[in-house]
C-alpha cells in the first residue's frame, strides 16, 4: 500500500500470548488515543483480532484483517484469506493465492543463476533422499550454464547434504557442474530473499508451500522436486492450490519437466499477490481519483 499511494503508518504492538490476548484493556489500548484517528486497521495474528475490533469500535476506520480470523468474519470490514484456508463465501473476503510475503518481483534476472530449496519431512509427504538426488543431478546435467546455490531447511534430514554430494561427485565429476552447498545453519532469511530476488531459475521442494510462493512472487520461473506422499494422508488443500498452479502452467512439477526439460519460465503474468489485494483495498475509498491513480502507477514488476 505505501509503493501504491502515500500512506502514513503506525505500528501498535500487541503480542500478548494465552488469555492475556482476549484482554480488552491490554496496554495496546493506551497507546490508540495518541494516534491520529485511523483510515485502515490492519493486523495478522490471532492476538490482533480483538484489539482491532475493538479499536474500529472505539476510533472508526476499515478493520482488515490478514488470516482467516478467529472471530466472525462480520467483525472486519476486510479479510484477505489464503485460497486453501477458505472455507465459505463471503463479500468482505479477498482470497489471496498463497500468504502474502514480503518478496518484490523482478522483472529482468541473470539467465545464468538457479536456487534449489530443499524443505524436509512434512505432515502430507515423507521423505527419500535417493530420489531427491537423483532428480537434483538430473536438473544439473539438463542445465549446463547455470550457477546454482542450494540450501536446506530446519526440516532437512542432516544426512542429506553428505548424500548429495557423493552423489554429485560420482555422477557430474565430467559435468563439473558449478553448485554451492549451504547449510541452513550458513544463511538467515535474508540470504534466501536475496538469492530469490537474483535466480531466474529457481527449484522448491513440494511441501515447502510459503516458498514456492515467494519464488513465484520474485518472478522467477519456478519448479517442483517431488517428495513421496505419505500412504496415509490425504493431499492438503495447501498441496492442492499448488496442483491448480501447476495445471495453470505457472510453475511445473519434475515429472512434467524431464519429459522436455528446458529452461523454467518465468510466470506469464507476475504473481505479485501483496500488491493485488493492496489496489483492492486502496480503490474501497471509492474515489474517482484513486481509480485513475492506480490505473497509471506502474507497479513495482515494471521497475
Amino acid at each position: 500500500m505505501m509503493e501504491l499511494a502515500s500512506i502514513q503508518v503506525h505500528d501498535v504492538p500487541i503480542n500478548p500470548k494465552g488469555l492475556a490476548r482476549w484482554n480488552p484493556f491490554g496496554k495496546w489500548k493506551k497507546i490508540l488515543p495518541k494516534l491520529p484517528p485511523p483510515d485502515w486497521l490492519i493486523g495478522a495474528g490471532h492476538s490482533t483480532h480483538l484489539p482491532m475490533a475493538l479499536s474500529r469500535w472505539l476510533y472508526g476506520g476499515i478493520s482488515v484483517v490478514i488470516m482467516k480470523p478467529s472471530l466472525p468474519i462480520k467483525w472486519f470490514n476486510w479479510a484477505i484469506i489464503p485460497e486453501h484456508d477458505q472455507t465459505a463465501q463471503s463479500p468482505n473476503i479477498i482470497t489471496a493465492r498463497g500468504a502474502l510475503n514480503r518478496i518484490r518481483p523482478v522483472k529482468r534476472k541473470p539467465a545464468e543463476k538457479g536456487l534449489l530449496l530443499i524443505g524436509g519431512p512434512s505432515k502430507h509427504t515423507s521423505w527419500d533422499s535417493v530420489s531427491l538426488s537423483d532428480q537434483i543431478v538430473t536438473i544439473l546435467k539438463k542445465s549446463q550454464g547455470i550457477s546454482w546455490k542450494l540450501t536446506t531447511s530446519r526440516r532437512t534430514p542432516i544426512d542429506f547434504l553428505d548424500y548429495l554430494k557423493l552423489q554429485i561427485k560420482s555422477k557430474c565429476s565430467d559435468l563439473n557442474p558449478a553448485i554451492e552447498l549451504f547449510p541452513v545453519e550458513d544463511t538467515d532469511r535474508d540470504w534466501v530473499v536475496d538469492r530469490m530476488r537474483e535466480s531466474s531459475q529457481i527449484w522448491v521442494t513440494e511441501e515447502s508451500i510459503s516458498m514456492i510462493y515467494e519464488s513465484l512472487t520474485s518472478g522467477a520461473g519456478v519448479g517442483l522436486l517431488n517428495l513421496p506422499n505419505r500412504a496415509d494422508s490425504e493431499r492438503s488443500p495447501a498441496l492442492k492450490g499448488i496442483s491448480k498452479l501447476a495445471e495453470n502452467a505457472e510453475l511445473i512439477y519434475f515429472e512434467k519437466w524431464i519429459k522436455q526439460p528446458q529452461p523454467l519460465s518465468p510466470p506469464t503474468i507476475p504473481f505479485h499477490e501483496a500488491e493485488r489485494c493492496a489496489r483492492i483495498l486502496l480503490k474501497q475509498t471509492s474515489s474517482p481519483f484513486m481509480d485513475s491513480y492506480l490505473a497509471s502507477k506502474a507497479t513495482p514488476s515494471n521497475k
